[in-house]
């Protein structure tokens, strides 16, 4: 188990968003099943997939009176529906009270809404979610596993268990200007409270970067923070800065986005 007592002189710095209260992270697996050629996770673990002890996590989160805001950093916090099933009746069981963020596949919401508004009334108020693409045949080249015509329903899912959700794009780099436009009508109209564009880069360890290494034109790994292309654009460098500058200004008044 973490000691976080060492934490305590910093406890109040802790914070997630405008949240008043301190948070803290906790893992219930390693790895991920999933093979998408964009991450190094299920590389690093040899395509493992390795769960927690229900009884561990439980015993963890007992012990977090000073944090009101727990942040699963699970690759994928839902992989093992019964699982995570049977640790929040055991939270349940238990009187714990917090607020959950957590990573959940927008697949997986539309395959287990049940287990979604389950953790709403738990306590779960943020989800981040990797939406990707909007185009069936960049979900395939990112070996994502998932259609994106379940974006929206996740979306609804979500929104109707009054779940924060924050949905993230790939930007290629090769992308035109009718691309970007495409992306932003779509992301435009799937309104999310927060939409993420982060831009497609090889980092060491993943399939990406084996496959085109031969492509990368800037091997300075400080670039490598997915918002510098690191990859020849299609477009005027600038221009392309520009178009993915503007897909993050994709928001009206008090309008979800």
């Amino acid at each position: 188990m973490p000691d976080r007592s060492h934490l305590k002189p910093w406890l109040q710095t802790y914070k997630a968003g405008n949240d008043t209260k301190p948070a803290t992270y906790i893992f219930t697996s390693l790895g991920c099943p999933y093979e998408c050629i964009f991450c190094s996770i299920w590389p690093q673990h040899d395509k493992k997939y390795y769960l927690r002890k229900i009884e561990s996590v439980v015993d963890e989160l007992r012990q977090l009176d000073d944090y009101n805001v727990v942040r699963f950093a699970d690759a994928n916090t839902i992989v093992n529906a019964g699982f995570i099933h049977s640790l929040f009746d055991r939270i349940k069981e238990e009187g714990i009270k917090k607020t959950f963020i957590m990573d959940i596949r927008f697949d997986t919401a539309v395959r287990h809404p049940e287990l979604i508004e389950k953790l709403a009334e738990a306590g779960l108020r943020v989800v981040i979610c990797g939406f990707e693409s909007f185009r069936e045949q960049e979900l395939k080249n990112y070996n994502k596993k998932s259609s994106a015509k379940y974006i929206e329903e996740a979306i609804e899912i979500f929104h109707r268990n009054h779940i924060m959700l924050r949905g993230n794009y790939i930007v290629p780099n090769d992308y035109s200007e009718d691309d970007f436009r495409a992306l932003a009508d779509y992301s435009g109209s799937h309104k999310v409270v927060y939409a993420g564009y982060t831009i497609l880069t090889p980092m060491p360890g993943t399939v990406l970067h084996k496959d085109i290494r031969d492509q990368i034109i800037d091997f300075d790994l400080s670039k490598y923070n997915f918002f510098n292309c690191v990859l020849k654009t299609k477009l005027p460098v600038e221009k392309f800065y520009e178009n993915v500058g503007n897909l993050w200004k994709i928001k009206i008044g008090k309008d979800i986005i």
